[in-house]
């Protein structure tokens, strides 16, 4: 039951963000345990085609620690996150998840040690901007800052350099 509601709410998240601009889908807060949120991630992709020969290094945080937002969209923006950290990384790479407990904050961080050209850079929160070829491409990192930001009221960015690239989620507590 809890996985097929999960799936519906991911199916109107999608539909929200593909007919449209995603302003119609409808979050739905709750008190939730940074441990589910970071489980469910871990758990989804075990098996995950963009983290095959890769490793998922999850560090240590405070386990006690809750925030009030919309779980499914807190896990989209960390998934898109985590898709893009995969798929920049090399077989046998290794990218890691941080949770930062910070004052009246919670900061997730993801890491992978590839760089981010300058001209990629600048548009990569652009929608319908890939890097990459295929069909379903460019939605991404747009949603990740479209619902990160202007739905959960976080904040999305990153910095990328020769010690990697990192995506940082705010969320208020």
């Amino acid at each position: 039951v809890e996985m097929s509601n999960r799936l519906a709410r991911e199916i109107a998240i999608q539909r929200a963000l593909s007919q449209g601009d995603g302003r119609d889908y409808q979050p739905q807060f709750r008190l939730v345990p940074i441990a589910t949120i970071v489980e469910s991630i871990v758990a989804s992709f075990a098996h995950h085609p963009a983290a095959k020969g890769i490793g998922l290094v999850v560090n240590d945080y405070d386990h006690a620690l809750k925030v009030r937002s919309d779980p499914e969209l807190v896990m989209r923006v960390l998934g898109n996150m985590l898709v893009n950290a995969f798929e920049a990384t090399e077989p046998g790479g290794t990218v890691t998840l941080s949770v930062q407990d910070q004052t009246k904050r919670v900061t997730f961080l993801v890491w992978n040690r590839a760089t981010i050209p300058t001209a990629i850079a600048l548009r990569i929160f652009q929608r319908n901007f890939s890097s990459k070829q295929g069909l379903g491409r460019g939605l991404g990192t747009y949603s990740m800052k479209f619902f990160g930001e202007s739905v959960l009221g976080g904040r999305v960015t990153f910095s990328t350099g020769p010690e990697g690239t990192t995506f940082r989620f705010e969320l208020p507590l």
